[in-house]
């Protein structure tokens, strides 16, 4: 499986300094079900620099939204790519600009 961009999944343009990063998981599979709807996937954040950082495991609830909190090393200025991976389907991803 491939991976994919998913426009939504950082729910703000910027995010802060250690800020809490709300995350949107909607997807669906050709039935409509919900694919991420109360699971737990696996968070990352890579940098513009190529520095990954593990953020841990991410538990999105019924309406397939859920939580990270970016580490101090991202600071403001910071390009960076936060993605969620889970076992049943292809690693999502976002983009944004730490402020």
């Amino acid at each position: 499986m491939r991976d994919r961009r998913s426009p939504r999944l950082i729910r703000a343009n910027g995010v802060g300094e250690r800020a809490t990063v709300s995350l949107d998981a909607t997807a669906s599979d050709p039935a409509g079900t919900p694919l991420h709807a109360n699971t737990t996937g696996h968070g990352y954040a890579f940098t513009a620099g190529g520095r990954v950082t593990d953020l841990g495991p991410v538990s999105f609830g019924q309406a397939q939204q859920g939580s990270v909190t970016l580490p101090e090393e991202i600071r403001a200025g910071t390009k960076l790519k936060i993605a969620v991976v889970f076992d049943d389907t292809p690693l999502m991803w976002d983009s944004a600009t730490a402020r």
